[in-house]
């Protein structure tokens, strides 16, 4: 009588262990997928042209930098970023700022780490169809 009970616990523990495994291979799947979806999105990016406001700006630049190079954007927008909803992440990328050029595209900041504001460029995205 012991036995099977134990021969059922054993099955049980076999199929759930098959199951976990096997939903991990299932989620990897789905993050190659999105790699090559963003893979093909950086590759479908337009370029910055020499004579555009945007080719001033260099990755790394601080705001008041951009400031002075290009002067004032039409319109700022924050937002936090994923990393900012894990617990124990003192990393930076937690927050982002996107400065908005009209018919030129945008310039993208993000901050160095969780505290502070001293934001630096992190992408450039020229889109002269920006509104």
């Amino acid at each position: 009588m012991k036995r099977t009970g134990i021969r059922n616990l054993l099955s049980t523990g076999l199929v759930i262990g098959l199951a976990i495994a096997l939903g991990a291979c299932a989620s990897s799947s789905d993050k190659t997928e999105t790699g090559s979806t963003a893979a093909a999105k950086e590759e479908t990016e337009k370029p910055v042209p020499p004579g555009s406001k945007l080719s001033k700006v260099e990755t790394g630049m601080s705001q008041q930098q951009v400031r002075n190079a290009i002067g004032e954007p039409d319109d700022i927008r924050g937002y936090p970023t994923g990393k900012n909803w894990i617990p124990f992440y003192f990393g930076g990328d937690t927050y982002r700022m996107d400065w908005l050029y009209s018919g030129e595209g945008k310039v993208i900041f993000s901050n160095p780490n969780r505290w502070s504001r001293n934001m630096k460029v992190k992408e450039i995205h020229y889109d002269p169809d920006q509104p």
